[in-house]
């Protein structure tokens, strides 16, 4: 029905019949009973929309292929819910159906099409761009990621400016961090704008946004909150796409440098770090880098993500028979942007995996780098200083082997004195075995 309440008098205008008896009333076109109702509150009756026994009536008392025009409606339930489109169309391509354009045009809405095939309208709302800096900010968090980063992290939550689209990012362990990292951002850009705050902050629903004590910063600091409707992400799009774009940029550059996938962290802060001093539709004329700070970015010092350096080791850090530098993969943006040089992680991290934190450590923000060939480089990891005393042995055996003998005998050399260690190790655990047994006698 095109309306929820009916007039009894212009239905009869229309040339129908109306019959009310035994607090029931029924409408007939034609002789034809075409619906049914019942009284109910406030003496209104209420018609039986689902018109299949009524249909079912006019099936009965008219027949099929004859010259005379029939129901569109029941067309339509005989058609399979068939599109009013369609149902134009069909009346040339087949036989044994009549119906005038008119009728179909104006047949009423069907409930059971909406209830089987309703979609939701794309949204066209043009939301209204921040006029100064600070004065929206959009913010989502992504994850939780397969696979840890090196530091342990499963989500990175971003903060994004209206007005000059310069995007901060920061990692987390879990959702419930949200907070604090919100925190460190606020003091952040706060500082870096002098004079302006926060105003608007815009994000969807989740839990770690509608908690109390976020809700209660943003009250003490007048900030409104914005949220989405729920299941509508779309209203939040800003941070969904820069997202999205930072996920896929992000793996993009994993997938080149050959790194592993616990190196998401840094791919994705590179990704923003980039990001930020890339042009964007949103910000005519300039990045959100010199929209943000009111000076061009100077990309000059950028290599290519996961390619080799060697950084020189300080001799503070070294001893005299050390080498003076290390094979990095490197470099690793974005957190570390604020700091004077790069940062990289060492080559033969894959070969001493409980080194790689620690190396990473010592030589982070090394400005001292000399970028090295784009190849393999798990080969040149022969040499490095381990932090151990294990470690200090394997290289010096590994050196004297090489040194005395060709490629084959310095494998066999290392068979044979792997197995003579075995043996010699399950001689001495058998020995003290038997001394223990003795003693115990």
């Amino acid at each position: 029905m095109d309306s929820n309440l009916l007039s009894a008098g212009i239905i009869c205008e229309k040339g129908h019949t109306i019959v009310m008896k035994n607090r029931t009333v029924k409408i007939y076109k034609k002789r034809k009973l075409i619906a049914v109702g019942t009284q109910g509150l406030n003496n209104l009756f209420k018609l039986n929309l689902d018109h299949k026994q009524a249909y079912a009536l006019l099936a009965r008392s008219t027949s099929s292929n004859i010259a005379k025009l029939e129901d569109s409606k029941l067309w339509h339930y005989r058609l399979g819910h068939l599109g009013i489109n369609n149902m134009k169309l069909i009346q040339d391509r087949v036989y044994g159906i009549n119906m005038t354009d008119n009728e179909i045009a104006h047949s009423s809405i069907c409930e059971h099409c909406l209830s089987g095939g309703q979609h939701a309208q794309p949204s066209t709302h043009n939301a209204t761009r921040a006029s100064d800096v600070l004065e929206l900010i959009h913010t989502d968090i992504c994850g939780p990621m397969n696979t840890k980063s090196a530091g342990g992290m499963r989500y990175f939550i971003t903060f994004t400016d209206d007005k000059t689209r310069m995007t901060f990012g920061y990692f987390m362990r879990t959702k419930n961090e949200a907070l604090e990292k919100f925190k460190i951002f606020k003091n952040l850009v706060e500082n870096q704008q002098s004079g302006k705050r926060i105003k608007r902050l815009r994000s969807d629903n989740g839990g770690e946004y509608m908690s109390k004590s976020f809700r209660q910063l943003l009250n003490d600091h007048g900030i409104i909150h914005e949220t989405t409707a729920p299941y509508h992400p779309e209203q939040n799009g800003v941070s969904e796409r820069a997202n999205r774009t930072i996920v896929e940029r992000a793996k993009s550059m994993l997938h080149a440098s050959k790194l592993g996938l616990e190196f998401w962290a840094e791919a994705t802060a590179t990704t923003i770090y980039l990001k930020n001093r890339s042009p964007t539709k949103a910000v005519e004329g300039m990045t959100p880098y010199e929209a943000w700070f009111g000076k061009k970015p100077i990309l000059g010092h950028l290599k290519i993500f996961g390619c080799i350096a060697y950084a020189h080791i300080p001799k503070q850090k070294r001893k005299k028979l050390y080498r003076r530098v290390e094979i990095l993969r490197f470099p690793f943006l974005g957190p570390f942007e604020f700091r004077l040089g790069h940062v990289g992680v060492p080559s033969s991290s894959s070969i001493f995996p409980e080194l790689a934190l620690a190396r990473r450590r010592r030589v982070a923000a090394s400005s001292n780098l000399t970028p090295g060939p784009r190849a393999n480089d798990r080969g040149t990891t022969f040499g490095f200083q381990s932090l151990s005393v294990l470690g200090l042995y394997r290289n010096a055996r590994r050196t004297l082997m090489s040194a005395l003998f060709p490629t084959p005998l310095f494998v066999a050399g290392e068979i044979f004195l792997g197995l003579s260690l075995t043996i010699f190790a399950g001689s001495l655990i058998a020995t003290l075995g038997d001394r223990v047994r003795t003693r115990r006698r």
